[in-house]
């Protein structure tokens, strides 16, 4: 059914006072009761003003009146003769209503209404007392007088789940309970001043917020649940993050639950430790008597009562409140605290609670977008400035990035909304990288908290000086580091234990952050915010060149380790912790561009890293940046780590099918090796030139370069002359003669396997079973490629593809047509995302097959296999693969050969 327009309308909510408990003692009692009371009096007074009962819920009612002041007469009039009825009736026994009026939206559907105006009045009934009427601000401009009733100003109420305060007033009329504790009552001020019953709301200080609190829902769940456990809970976190503001929120929350007092202490003002319990003692009204210290006052008028405390800001007197703290817990067996710092107070019982940045989207779609805390909290804050902000396709992204870059503080999001005032959001995130420039304008009352700047600055002044180092020095780290890592930064002035020292206080002070999800050694990591703050002391300092050069000798290290290790049995260990440092590998190769004398190392390093980012697929990075190590100034002489970079510049343009460019790397590699006379560079550089001539087809340049390494190779034995017999086999295979390739492929194959060495026992499967493919013994290729996929290396990018490709052709060989278009297809989508091109030599074996298979199911039937394939992830596709073959052995006769792998 199609809802009605929104409209104003008059909305009365109300309930029984007590229900649970009347029913509990006697519900026949009870129902019976409010059966009466419906029929003799409620329903004929709501009759007699022209109300409507929406619905009814147990004993509440939900009523809507043609005027408010026909609401509140027809409350007045019930309310007077429930006291009558009461007044002969034992106390214990007594039925109240509680009653909340308001003047709102609603939108009505069929009989019922939906709306604030709905949610206002019942949490307005909520805070009724027995026998009361409480209505709101709107509903109070309308009645004024008309009603025969005066108001009592209770000032801004909180009102759950409501998202503003709601200024309230409590009916105030002759004859009834109300009027007695109306005048009896003693009143509090509130945070605006008003005064409010004592028994409508917990006495409290919070200060009004004047715009929405957004998220954190599973936060504030989180804080409850600890608080009901504990009673000195600490939050902990990065200025900015919103320590503050969550506490504020928690506390709003909790005010129920404590019912002499919930009390805000703000510390940042508070510069003197003395004067930590003098500012506590006057947010909870005591006063200094003589001859009674203060904290004794304190402890005395806590003592018995249910008491809540924040103790905002404590980080600049951190030792006074923590005394304050473990003194009051002490001796106030009711009183519960949660204090926001930027370290824990580390007293005894504390639990700690870190308070994360805002939820980032997931990914870009519109749902995600929207679902963030971070894209919510920057939309809310924009809107206040600029209404016609939207998020949409367009703006969607950009805002996403925006948040991400400001690593979802709050702070920094809220101050980047308020430039939507003068700005596109393209254009602030354009000056991110100027962010402490860009994020100005906060809250004028917080001068701490007017700029990005000043927030992180507030947190840098109180770290001592070792600390202030350290954490200029870790700023050159990018994506995290190990404690290691963090000691080879300060130049072995300190040993390990004094940088982890350091490094543990800089933890608690929320400036950095442990990841505890990392596999190997411990990680740390900063925000990219706090970062580029240290960065920029990092200059100041004049250290900053140093630092670099440190962290690149410990990166190159690391990388000429994990180079030595790659091909061996602790492959996988070494893979993932380049995979954690890769940032790190790519700043200090960066640094080379600028550091005096750092072309070599450079060199030194993308050489190291080449084996891991072919393994990993990244062709077009390692191609991009050892091109980007050979053209430096300072890089261009005849060296050995120039070789070595050479080797790897061209062995990427080879596998991206840029053969043009491998053979300038290759030719140049080999006038240097002959230069330096190192036989062993000359002997891989000529073998690689036989591979790279071979793919541009001239045979007779390959045979010539062949001979002259065969001779060399023989010289040095051992992998040399494994590796140029490699290079015959590629070479015989590319002339047509694959049967005399295979024994030297057998043969490379046992060796590996007796080694022990993974990557070359693949790689020699690999090859065996194109081979197998192309001189048509399917059984043995099935046997090959089974065997392959025993191998976790077969799961690195490269050898994926060949695998999925080799077996594209197995199937098409044996005319198993769609499966030939759905490896194909899983194996064209993984080439193009590593940029990868087949050897000219085993496309003569591949394409030729796929041709087949595309030309027996038809274009139409061989795209939709392809694109069946092309929808799988690398890792199904094998496992689709490794079951297609064991299926396969059925239909070939025989069980796969049992391998004994290296």
């Amino acid at each position: 059914m199609a809802r009605d327009q929104r409209r104003l309308a008059a909305i009365v909510s109300a309930d029984v006072a007590g229900y649970s408990r009347l029913m509990g003692k006697d519900d026949s009692a009870t129902l019976a009761a409010l059966k009466a009371h419906r029929h003799e009096l409620i329903d004929p007074k709501i009759a007699e003003y022209g109300g409507r009962i929406v619905k009814t819920t147990g004993d509440g009612l939900l009523l809507e009146f043609p005027s408010v002041v026909d609401a509140v007469r027809c409350a007045v009039d019930v309310q007077r003769g429930m006291a009558e009825r009461n007044a002969v009736v034992p106390a214990g026994e007594c039925i109240e209503f509680r009653i909340g009026i308001n003047v709102g939206d609603i939108i009505s559907d069929g009989g019922d209404i939906f709306g604030e105006g709905v949610n206002i009045a019942a949490r307005l009934e909520s805070i009724a007392p027995p026998g009361g009427i409480c209505i709101s601000d709107s509903a109070h401009q309308q009645v004024q007088s008309k009603a025969d009733v005066e108001f009592i100003d209770l000032g801004e109420q909180i009102l759950k789940n409501i998202g503003r305060p709601v200024r309230t007033f409590r009916a105030r009329f002759s004859n009834t309970i109300d009027a007695t504790d109306a005048t009896s009552a003693p009143v509090l001020p509130t945070a605006s001043g008003a005064v409010q019953a004592e028994r409508l709301s917990t006495p409290n200080n919070l200060p009004q917020q004047r715009t929405r609190f957004i998220g954190r829902k599973k936060d504030l769940d989180e804080c409850s649940r600890l608080l009901a456990h504990t009673r000195l809970l600490t939050l902990t976190g990065i200025g900015g993050v919103g320590k503050t503001r969550m506490a504020l929120q928690l506390a709003q929350q909790l005010l129920t639950s404590y019912p002499d007092g919930v009390w805000f202490v703000d510390l940042a003002p508070v510069q003197d430790a003395l004067r930590v319990t003098l500012a506590t003692a006057n947010a909870l009204g005591v006063h200094e008597e003589p001859g009674k210290p203060l904290i004794n006052r304190l402890v005395q008028h806590a003592a018995m009562q249910r008491t809540l405390i924040v103790l905002d800001n404590c980080e600049h007197v951190v030792d006074a409140a923590a005394d304050l703290t473990d003194t009051l817990l002490s001796g106030c067996a009711y009183l519960k605290i949660v204090a926001t710092s930027r370290e824990g107070l580390s007293i005894g019982g504390e639990q700690t609670l870190g308070v994360r940045s805002l939820a980032m989207p997931a990914n870009t779609d519109m749902a995600s977008l929207q679902a963030s805390d971070a894209m919510q909290l920057f939309m809310d804050r924009a809107h206040i400035v600029n209404a016609a902000v939207v998020l949409d396709a367009a703006t969607g992204p950009a805002i996403a990035d925006i948040c991400r870059r400001l690593d979802g503080i709050p702070l920094a999001i809220e101050l980047a909304a308020a430039r939507m005032k003068v700005l596109k959001v393209d254009e602030i995130r354009a000056r991110l990288n100027e962010r402490f420039r860009l994020l100005i304008g906060g809250n004028r009352a917080l001068p701490r908290q007017q700029t990005l700047l000043a927030t992180i600055q507030w947190s840098h002044d109180h770290l001592t000086p070792p600390e202030q180092r350290l954490l200029r020095l870790l700023s050159v780290f990018a994506g995290g580091w190990t404690l290691a890592g963090a000691a080879a930064v300060t130049g072995g002035e300190s040993d390990e234990f004094d940088v982890l020292d350091t490094l543990t206080r800089l933890v608690d002070k929320s400036l950095i952050s442990v990841d505890r999800a990392a596999a190997g050694d411990s990680r740390y990591t900063m925000l990219d915010t706090v970062r580029q703050y240290a960065l920029d002391r990092l200059e100041e300092s004049g250290e900053g060149d140093l630092a670099r050069t440190q962290h690149l000798t410990f990166f190159l290290a690391l990388a000429k380790s994990a180079a030595d290790e790659l091909y061996g049995p602790n492959q996988a260990p070494w893979a993932s912790r380049l995979d954690a440092e890769h940032e790190n590998m790519l700043a200090a190769h960066a640094w080379c561009n600028r550091g005096p004398g750092q072309a070599q190392a450079g060199l030194e390093l993308v050489a190291a890293l080449a084996p891991f980012w072919r393994m990993r697929g990244q062709l077009e990075l390692g191609e991009r940046t050892t091109a980007e190590a050979l053209a430096r100034d300072a890089a261009n002489r005849s060296t050995f780590a120039r070789c070595r970079a050479l080797e790897a510049r061209g062995r990427f343009s080879f596998l991206m099918g840029r053969y043009a460019e491998t053979l300038l790397c290759g030719q140049e590699r080999l006038a240097i090796a002959r230069a330096l006379d190192d036989r062993s560079q000359i002997s891989e550089a000529l073998q690689a030139l036989v591979g790279t001539c071979n793919a541009l087809g001239d045979l007779v340049q390959a045979r010539g370069y062949l001979e002259d390494g065969l001779a060399t190779a023989q010289e040095l034995g051992g992998r040399w002359l494994r590796g140029m017999r490699i290079a015959m086999a590629e070479l015989l295979r590319r002339e047509g003669i694959p049967e005399a390739a295979e024994p030297i492929y057998a043969e490379n194959l046992a060796l590996a396997r007796e080694q022990r060495d993974r990557y070359t026992f693949a790689s020699a499967l690999i090859n065996l079973a194109i081979v197998s493919v192309q001189r048509g013994v399917p059984e043995c290729a099935r046997v090959q490629l089974l065997e392959a996929l025993t191998i976790p290396e077969i799961e690195m990018k490269p050898f994926a593809l060949m695998t999925l490709d080799i077996g594209a052709s197995l199937a098409a060989l044996m005319h198993e047509w769609s499966r030939a278009a759905l490896f194909h297809g899983a194996a064209t989508l993984l080439m193009r995302q590593i940029h990868h091109q087949h050897e000219p030599v085993d496309n003569a074996v591949i394409l030729p097959l796929i041709a087949q298979a595309r030309e027996a199911l038809g274009e139409t039937a061989f795209a939709a296999a392809q694109a069946e394939g092309q929808a799988l992830s690398r890792d199904h596709a094998l496992t689709e693969m490794r079951m297609w073959l064991r299926g396969q052995n059925h239909n070939l006769g025989g069980e796969p050969q049992q391998s004994t792998q290296p």
